[in-house]
């Protein structure tokens, strides 16, 4: 028979949260490859309700928070007031 006190050993070196901010969360990633996909298929950008579409989210406000926080991560960019102008640039912003 064992004990409780069997299993309270040290565990071994598991990786921890990352302290860190990630420079990429899973929804943004979602965006960004259907941003990818959109532009190789159709050969231009898609708007706010094509990604809004594509992701199956709720509203268009959602999207466009997620490109907000990718654009001030400098990741992708667009002409305010213009359609179909967002496009990818994959640069840092350092911070």
């Amino acid at each position: 028979m064992t004990t409780p006190t069997q299993f309270l050993r040290p565990l071994p070196d598991v990786p921890r949260w990352p302290t860190e901010t990630p420079l990429f969360y899973q929804k943004q990633l979602r965006v960004l490859g259907a941003i990818s996909c959109f532009h190789m298929l159709n050969g231009y950008p898609p708007s706010i309700q094509d990604l809004t579409a594509h992701l199956k989210l709720s509203t268009d406000s959602l999207v466009h928070r997620l490109l907000v926080r990718l654009r001030d991560k400098g990741i992708v960019t667009w002409q305010p007031g213009q359609s179909r102008t967002l496009t990818i640039t994959y640069s840092r912003k350092e911070k």
